[in-house]
């Protein structure tokens, strides 16, 4: 429903009536006694009035219906001469407004894509590959058009039902190729998970991206692949990042800090563990992982490693009510970080699944991506 604005007419008019309502269109102009110029003014004024981008500009207030003084008498003689002033005033106007206006820009969080290149449409491809010697499965999502584009591989939670399809789907329309796929041990998937296991997976699937059929078949390109981590699937993407030169861009979303474990009380390090089993991950319990985890703890520990870091792209999203402390290993991430890397860090007010936060969440690492590693397709390789 259009929200209709009337201007403050000049106290000086000498005779109004109430009148039950008022056409801004232009349709009907009324005169009063006012002198030509105020009056030229009132008109352009109540024209301007319709756009709400003049109120900044003008004096409006809100109109309300059945409320309005208008001058009681009119010169109907003036009335086309107006309406086609009027007509002149709005066409300037919505020229004023811009090639923005002509051509709204196409925003991939709120609008369906169109489909422009009908030989290179966006399309999801179900993909297979070996880890150690276990066959994992995963979706490509293809970016619409032709040529080799940057490629974002997810690397889920534990457990991580939903694989953040919303914000990958985004991605994929904004121009980005996606891979996400289940580890070892999750979803019907062979094997046994463990933290050191899953870092192995998504080695593997990095190196599944690389491969000349991927670009050949999916268009993704391999010296452009980001690296983005959720929760546990922070630290994993975090050390493949650093222990692979060719990457150059990491986003981690609330990333578990794992060498919080270590410095656990007793009781606090059994409740976490007695979370015991998920459905999703049939093959270990919490305890077993974290056991894992402390075995091999300097693995965990980015201190080790952040050197590899130096000089790449670091975005990471905190949740201030994740499901642990998450303010303090920002912190420290900050600190190894930051003097090395191209660190960006932000805190929403929010769970540890983003629920409330993920449209603003999604155009935080579609505004971060578009500055570091912008969705622009190369050429192929000629075959």
């Amino acid at each position: 429903m259009r929200s209709s604005l009337i201007v403050r007419l000049a106290r000086e008019t000498k005779r109004w009536t109430p009148f039950s309502d008022v056409l801004l269109s232009g349709s009907t102009w009324y005169t009063g006694t006012a002198s030509k110029q105020r009056e030229a003014r009132y008109r352009s004024n109540l024209l301007l009035a319709e756009n709400p981008s003049a109120q900044t500009q003008f004096n409006l207030i809100p109109f309300e219906r059945n409320r309005v003084n208008v001058p009681h008498r009119y010169n109907s003689g003036s009335i086309i001469k107006r309406s086609l002033i009027t007509a002149f005033l709005a066409i300037a106007m919505a020229s004023a407004q811009g090639v923005q206006g002509r051509h709204p820009v196409y925003d991939p969080i709120s609008q369906d894509e169109i489909v422009a290149d009908t030989a290179f449409p966006p399309r999801g491809t179900e993909v297979s590959f070996e880890s150690d010697g276990v066959k994992l499965y995963g979706l490509v999502l293809s970016a619409q058009g032709k040529g080799l584009h940057p490629t974002v591989l997810y690397a889920r939670g534990f457990p991580d039902t939903t694989g953040s399809n919303d914000i990958l789907r985004v991605l994929q329309r904004a121009g980005y190729n996606v891979m996400f796929f289940n580890y070892r041990g999750t979803s019907s998937m062979g094997g046994v998970f463990s933290m050191q296991h899953s870092f192995e997976d998504l080695r593997a699937a990095l190196s599944f991206l690389r491969q000349e059929n991927s670009a050949k078949t999916m268009g993704i390109d391999p010296s452009n692949v980001i690296l983005y981590g959720y929760s546990w699937g922070g630290p994993i993407a975090l050390r493949l990042a650093a222990e692979d030169p060719a990457v150059k861009d990491l986003i981690l979303q609330d990333p578990s800090d794992l060498r919080t474990y270590s410095s656990m009380t007793p009781q606090a390090l059994a409740e976490e563990e007695a979370d015991g089993a998920s459905l999703v991950v049939p093959t270990t319990t919490t305890k077993q992982v974290i056991d894992g985890i402390m075995a091999h703890a300097p693995d965990w520990d980015p201190v080790h490693y952040v050197d590899g870091l130096s000089g790449k792209n670091v975005l990471v999203a905190w949740a201030s009510s994740g499901s642990s402390n998450q303010v303090a290993p920002a912190d420290s991430l900050a600190t190894l970080l930051g003097p090395r890397s191209r660190f960006t860090s932000m805190i929403f007010n929010t769970d540890h699944g983003f629920t409330d936060k993920r449209i603003a969440l999604t155009r935080e690492y579609l505004g971060w991506l578009r500055s570091k590693a912008p969705a622009r397709a190369r050429p192929s390789q000629p075959n």
